[in-house]
């Protein structure tokens, strides 16, 4: 009998948020990440900013970024490079979950 391995493989889960978020929604809007990743799944995050934004902190995008890194922590591996525009609005990275922090 001839047997074939099939993959399953999961799309990632799509988060989108603005630069500036607060704290308090940031860290509730992380622990639905993290959720995700603890059950396996890898996570796409997209971080937007507006023009207002960008005039106070130019890198306000790579700052939320940072924020999410912390938050998320030892649930996630990067999966590849922040890709983001040349103007800085938007920024996007798929986290892959961390086999050795699932629940």
């Amino acid at each position: 009998l001839w047997y074939v391995a099939t993959l399953k493989i999961v799309p990632p889960s799509i988060f989108s948020r603005k630069a500036g978020i607060q704290e308090n929604d940031l860290n509730r809007k992380a622990e639905n990440v993290i959720k995700y990743l603890s059950k396996g799944h890898p996570c796409q995050i997209t971080i937007t900013s507006n023009n207002f934004n960008l005039k106070s902190d130019s890198d306000a995008v790579i700052t939320t970024l940072n924020r999410v890194r912390e938050v998320v922590g030892d649930y996630a591996v990067e999966g590849h490079k922040v890709r983001k525009n040349v103007k800085g609005s938007f920024a996007t990275i798929v986290f892959q979950p961390n086999n050795k922090k699932r629940k």
